[in-house]
Parts: structure tokens; C-alpha cells; sequence
């Protein structure tokens, strides 16, 4: 065990159901260990970049790296991360064009903000609702950070980018979930949010809406317990940023029917994404397969087998490979 920025993060090799993801003893979360005590182990969610580089720190705390080498790390990072970027906007330009309907992005955190991006690049007439208006100010602006970035980079035209901006209805009213055809609520990570918020919302759409909640670890047939209709209702499950990475998450609850399955599949192919259907188990399926590489590279750190920085790179250049094949 390393203690790095006040975290004493802990690899678990796990023998059960609810500990083998992610290393932790918890049915509805993702994350390593916090010793915070003696005898005391609690779960902190890896959710975000931030999350995230504590355990690159954690890495480079174990083999001494200077700034100049942390700096080609970064860059390194960025430029895999401009690998899924040109994939998805490359299979983007072949999407078909999709009649004019409505969807409703519940959440305008920073994954509610890339989802309204994708959707109203796809063709649909997108709201993006918050229960507070200084959320979607900040959503207003992350829309245009990210928007500036793509132009920058030449990988969006500033025309198509202004009309993204433009078409993003913001709302902090909930009369908008009424007419809508999809619901993609990205609220807080918390079952019992996630819970009343769908109690309230699937009595206002209409019959035919689909519904998806974007989780990365709750289950989705225990938020369906609170859904009026719950056959209508799936997960969604996005990489972050969604209007950079492709792939998407499809899991299918107890009461999910097939053809609300089907239907979100062609949805999300058609805005150019890479949809993948996966059951209702513990943390789905790319969360599981993440965790198991990075404990285990964490591991070959930690035992001296293999520094950080080369072990990083033996990632990146294996990831590149498999994406060829």
C-alpha cells in the first residue's frame, strides 16, 4: 500500500462476486479502496479525470518521475485519446440522416454537456435540463470549450459547431420531458436520486418514450423499481467524453424489453456511436475489463516488475494495436 494525496489506496485480489470488480465489497459503486482507519475500508468512486490521476500520481510516485517526463506522458494521453476522437467522427460522416426527434439530457454535469453535444450533431432536437440555472451556465460554457477544441483541431466545421451551440435548448423546466421520444437522465451517482427523479419523470413522458439512465455501477433493474412502465427503461452507459469516445453501453434490466433494446441500438448507431448490448451484472462490462488492467498494472508497479512509464506504454502501444485488428 502507497498513501498518495491523502488516499491509501489498496489492491484487492477478490475471491466473490460483489469484491472481483473493482477490487471492492460494495453492490453498487466502482472505485479502490480508502483505508481512512484501522479496520475501516470505504469506496471512493473513480468518476473523473481528477479520480483519475491519483493513480497516475500514485504510478509516478513509485518510480521518481521528473516533470519533463510526466509532460510526454500527458501528451501521449492525448494523442490516443485523438485516436477514438478520429474514429468516431470518421464513422460520424457515414450516420444516416435521422428524422427530427426530441430528447431530453436530465443532468448538465459535465456528461449531460458532451451527451446534448452528440445528440444534436446527430439530427435530434435536443434539450438539456438542470434543476438550477447555474448549472447550465456551466454547461453552457463547457459546450463551448469543448466545441472550440473540435474546431480548433479541425475536426468539426465552425458552421456545423455554431449550430450545435445554437440548437442546445437550455431548461431548468420540466414541462420539456412531455413531448419528448428519449430521456437520458446523467444525475447524481446515488440509487436513491436516480430513483426519484424516474418516479416523477416516467408519470410526465408519454407511453412510447424510451428512457435510459447513464450509470456507471448501480443496477439497472433496481433504479426500474421506481419506473412507471419499467419495459421501456434501459442503461446507457457512455465513456467520458461521449463526443469524443464511441463506445456505448446498452445493459439490459429484468423488465427491458427487446424492442426497446433494438431500438436504442440503431439510435446510438445511427449518431455515428458504437452501441454494445451487456446483461445487468456488477459494473457491466468495460468498467470490469478497465479495473482488471489498471490492478494489474498497478501490481507490476508496485513488485518492481515493470517501471510506470514503460508500463504505460505497453499499454497504449498494445490498445493501439488491438484497434487495428
Amino acid at each position: 500500500m502507497r498513501s498518495v494525496s491523502g488516499k491509501d489506496i489498496l489492491i484487492v485480489y477478490a475471491t466473490n462476486e460483489k469484491q472481483r470488480y473493482g477490487g471492492i465489497g460494495m453492490e453498487h459503486n466502482t472505485g479502490f479502496m480508502d483505508q481512512k482507519r484501522k479496520g475501516s475500508m470505504n469506496s471512493f468512486p473513480i468518476s473523473s479525470a481528477e479520480d483519475m490521476r491519483v493513480v497516475v500520481e500514485y504510478m509516478e510516485e513509485l518510480e521518481g518521475k521528473d516533470e519533463a517526463k510526466q509532460k510526454e506522458q500527458s501528451s501521449r494521453m492525448d494523442e490516443l485519446t485523438g485516436v477514438f476522437a478520429n474514429d468516431y467522427f470518421e464513422k460520424r460522416k457515414k450516420a444516416k440522416n435521422m428524422n427530427k426527434k426530441k430528447v431530453v439530457l436530465a443532468g448538465a454535469g459535465t456528461m449531460g454537456a458532451s451527451l446534448a453535444q452528440v445528440y444534436a450533431l446527430g439530427g435530434w432536437e435536443t434539450y438539456l435540463y438542470n434543476r438550477s440555472q447555474k448549472g447550465l451556465d456551466r454547461a453552457k460554457e463547457l459546450i463551448k470549450i469543448n466545441e472550440s477544441v473540435l474546431v480548433r483541431e479541425n475536426i468539426i466545421s465552425q458552421e456545423n459547431s455554431d449550430r450545435i451551440v445554437s440548437e442546445i435548448v437550455l431548461t431548468t423546466e420540466k414541462t420539456c420531458f412531455a413531448d419528448a421520444d428519449l430521456v437520458v437522465e446523467s444525475i447524481v451517482e446515488d440509487l436513491d436520486a436516480k430513483r426519484a427523479f424516474w418516479s416523477e419523470i416516467s408519470g410526465i413522458v408519454r407511453s412510447d418514450a424510451i428512457l435510459a439512465t447513464n450509470t456507471s455501477g448501480l443496477h439497472i433493474t433496481d433504479i426500474a423499481e421506481a419506473v412507471i412502465n419499467p419495459s421501456r427503461f434501459v442503461g446507457q452507459h457512455w465513456l467520458n467524453p461521449p463526443h469524443l469516445l464511441p463506445l456505448c453501453e446498452i445493459i439490459v434490466g429484468k423488465k427491458t424489453s427487446k424492442d426497446t433494446v433494438d431500438k436504442l441500438r440503431k439510435i446510438i448507431d445511427d449518431l455515428g456511436k458504437s452501441p454494445v448490448v451487456v446483461k445487468d451484472i456488477n459494473g457491466f462490462v468495460i468498467n470490469r475489463l478497465q479495473f482488471a488492467i489498471l490492478r494489474e498494472a498497478l501490481y507490476i508497479v508496485e513488485t518492481g516488475a515493470s517501471p510506470a512509464r514503460r508500463t504505460n506504454w505497453i499499454r497504449s502501444a498494445s490498445y493501439r494495436w488491438i484497434n487495428t485488428l
